[in-house]
């Protein structure tokens, strides 16, 4: 036989679980509806290959990294079919590195941004110019955290858009400055 005290005891417990699982999930979804903003820098050749990508999609320069994260995530996509399936697709056919360089292709553009990163060093807080020039803001709303977290990147935004701005540029810019040559 359960007692009255008990019972009140039990009750009182269950009404704040359920109320501190209400609370959480409301807490849940405010988080959600609300997208954090990450801080990234860019490298100097990162700023110019984005303002040619910029010129050549005519996006708003706030969407080329957007834009170059859902890339090198449709490319890594691409990449990890070809790998899974033991598939090997030619580069000059695909018009992307070759499926089994694409790790390695990774590997040297990451290289790459670390010693443009290194060289451009630190920017002074009261320079206002290159502040604005290579610091950059993403908001990662749910569809960038998404591609992010895919890619296994989410801590490595800046990382993510200068290798998807690669790609752009690569695909956008130097091919097209190969057309004349190939069309003869």
């Amino acid at each position: 036989m359960t007692s009255s005290s008990q019972t009140k005891s039990k009750g009182g417990n269950d009404f704040l679980v359920e109320d501190a699982i209400r609370e959480g999930s409301e807490e849940f979804k405010k988080q959600q509806s609300q997208p954090k903003t990450a801080t990234y820098r860019l490298t100097e050749n990162e700023v110019q290959n984005m303002a040619k990508v910029n010129e050549a999609l005519r996006l708003s320069i706030q969407d080329v990294p957007r834009r170059a994260i859902h890339y090198l995530s449709f490319v890594n996509n691409e990449m990890q079919k070809h790998l899974d399936s033991g598939q090997q697709t030619s580069a000059t056919e695909s018009h992307e590195p070759d499926s089994h360089d694409w790790e390695n292709w990774k590997t040297r553009k990451t290289e790459e941004y670390l010693r443009e990163l290194d060289a451009l060093g630190e920017i002074p807080q009261d320079d206002a110019i290159r502040q604005k020039r290579y610091n950059r803001n993403l908001e990662l709303d749910g569809e960038i955290l998404d591609k992010l977290n895919q890619l296994n990147m989410a801590d490595e935004i800046g990382k993510s858009v200068y290798l998807g701005v690669a790609l752009l540029y690569d695909q956008l810019v130097a091919k097209v400055a190969q057309f004349p040559d190939e069309l003869n």
